[in-house]
């Protein structure tokens, strides 16, 4: 399974796995904010028709297969700090966690291989940016936040370090010609980020 392929690249190679749903909500002081688009959500808001199905969707299988990656590499340690991360320092975080913000982003009329294309978008839009040595920010943001993706890591015993409950969380946002410029650590020369080999979202 897609499951198992993951876990074999786990220690050859520090990789990133991207989930397709809000993996944070913001937290706003005023009530007819609270459901209001995220910034960069544009008119694809969090809350909305498909970004509501996705998050709830997301509640049960983010965590199911954090849960599967969990058992399998038990001594892996995992990140939402992409600048941490792409340090890549020894005995660092092997696996970054962020969020892939697409929907139909790879421009696939084929709604059986629509989310495998989505996929491979978010996942070749971050590996771009890191081959071209590109800074990196998150394509979507909030000034607060209550991080989904922060307590399903709690929850499947990847931290017990409550802060990753407030943690920005990096948000990959490609389009479907290339991946929009973004702004937090940089990547490394001839076509690879230093000690990162592997991408999969």
């Amino acid at each position: 399974t897609g499951i198992e392929a993951f876990v074999e690249a786990v220690g050859a190679a520090p990789l990133a796995l991207g989930f397709e749903a809000p993996m944070f909500v913001p937290m706003r002081d005023r009530p007819n904010d609270l459901t209001r688009a995220r910034n960069g959500e544009r008119n694809q808001a969090f809350s909305a028709n498909v970004g509501a199905t996705a998050l709830v969707t997301g509640t049960v299988v983010v965590p199911y297969v954090l849960d599967r990656l969990r058992r399998a590499v038990a001594d892996a340690g995992a990140t939402l700090n992409w600048q941490e991360w792409l340090r890549g320092e020894a005995g660092g975080p092997q696996l970054l966690l962020f969020e892939a913000f697409v929907s139909n982003r790879g421009g696939s009329r084929n709604t059986k291989t629509r989310h495998v294309d989505d996929a491979l978008a978010a996942a070749q839009a971050l590996h771009a940016k890191l081959a071209n040595g590109e800074t990196i920010e998150s394509s979507v943001t909030v000034r607060r936040s209550f991080n989904l993706l922060g307590a399903m890591m709690m929850r499947t015993g990847w931290t017990n370090d409550a802060s990753v409950l407030a943690q920005p969380c990096l948000v990959i946002k490609p389009t479907r010609q290339h991946d929009e410029p973004s702004a937090t650590g940089r990547g490394g020369e001839n076509g690879r980020c230093p000690a990162h080999g592997e991408f999969l979202g």
